[in-house]
C-alpha cells in the first residue's frame, strides 16, 4: 500500500508534536510537575475553630519567588498546596449564591475563615457546617482545613 506523501508528512508532524507534548517543555518539565509551572500570586490566611476553643491558624503565600506554607498547613509541599489553592481560587473570590435553598442539616461546629488575595481578588469567605449549602462549600475547602474531631 502507497502513502502518498503529504499524508506522510502530516504523520511526521503528528508524531512530532505528540512526542513534545509527552516530554514537556524545554527544560523537561510536565504540567503538573510543579517545575517550570506558572504559581499564582496569591496571600491567603486560614483561621480554623473546631467549635471549642480549638483556633488554629495557617498562611499559604504563592508566587513567582518562592511558594510558602505555615501554621498548620507547614508539612504539605507549598507548591502542592498553591497548585490546589489555583483550582478553587473562582470559588474563593465569588461570593455564596444568594438564594440558595439549603437542608437544615447540622454537621458539627466547627468554623473557617479564608481572607487575603487571590491574583489581585479580594478573598473574604467563612465556612462553617451548619447546613447543607454550608457543608457542601466546606467540602470543597477541606483539604486546607484541619480534619474534625
Amino acid at each position: 500500500m502507497r502513502v502518498p506523501a503529504r499524508s506522510t508528512l502530516t504523520l511526521v508532524v503528528l508524531v512530532v508534536l505528540v512526542a513534545a507534548g509527552c516530554a514537556g517543555g524545554p527544560d523537561g518539565a510536565r504540567p503538573g510537575d510543579g517545575a517550570g509551572r506558572p504559581t499564582p500570586d496569591a496571600a491567603i490566611a486560614i483561621t480554623y475553630d473546631g467549635g471549642g476553643g480549638d483556633v488554629r491558624r495557617a498562611e499559604i503565600v504563592c508566587g513567582d519567588e518562592r511558594d510558602e506554607v505555615r501554621g498548620f498547613l507547614r508539612l504539605e509541599q507549598a507548591s502542592d498546596v498553591c497548585r490546589r489553592l489555583a483550582g478553587i481560587a473562582s470559588f474563593l473570590t465569588a461570593p455564596p449564591a444568594r438564594g440558595r435553598v439549603c437542608a437544615q442539616v447540622y454537621a458539627g461546629p466547627e468554623r473557617a475563615r479564608f481572607a487575603g488575595r487571590f491574583a489581585g481578588r479580594r478573598v473574604d469567605r467563612r465556612f462553617a457546617r451548619t447546613d447543607a449549602c454550608e457543608v457542601k462549600d466546606w467540602e470543597r475547602v477541606s483539604g486546607f482545613l484541619p480534619t474534625p474531631r
